[in-house]
């Protein structure tokens, strides 16, 4: 019982931002993280449905002596885990051009999941990203 409550009482107190991003801004996200997959030999780009997704999990990325970001890329039914250096300062603008928050404290961004469809010329990217409470002050 007591697990309960703890994982009730830890998912109770993070907040997440959802939201969708088209044009120019899911094109950067697409290509950035595109890029990424290409630098460490993985497949991000994954055909669906006659269109192209791709699909990464709890990125975290920070930036204050070097960019760096880590993520899991989901391709072909497996998780892989990245830890991009090649790369992330575009990846990082990228996300940041669409709106993700950046922890000023910490020098880092953080997001629980990106999701990108291309079909054809047409970019479109779902983002959920990790809000971190405000301390009561």
């Amino acid at each position: 019982m007591k697990t309960l409550i703890v994982a009730s009482l830890l998912f109770s107190s993070m907040a997440y931002a959802d939201f969708t991003v088209t044009g120019d801004g899911a094109q950067k996200l697409w290509k950035s993280i595109d890029t990424i997959g290409k630098i460490e030999s993985i497949p991000v780009v994954q055909p669906y449905n006659g269109k192209e997704y791709m699909s990464i999990d709890t990125v975290s990325c920070v930036f204050e002596e070097y960019n760096a970001c880590t993520f899991y890329a989901n391709t072909d039914g497996q998780r892989n885990f990245v830890i991009a250096y090649d790369g992330a300062q575009k990846f990082q603008q990228a996300l940041a051009d669409v709106g993700v928050g950046v922890n000023e404290d910490e020098y880092r961004m953080d997001v629980v999941h990106v999701g990108c469809e291309r079909d054809q010329a047409k970019y479109t990217c779902e983002i959920v990203e990790y809000v971190r409470p405000v301390d009561a002050k």
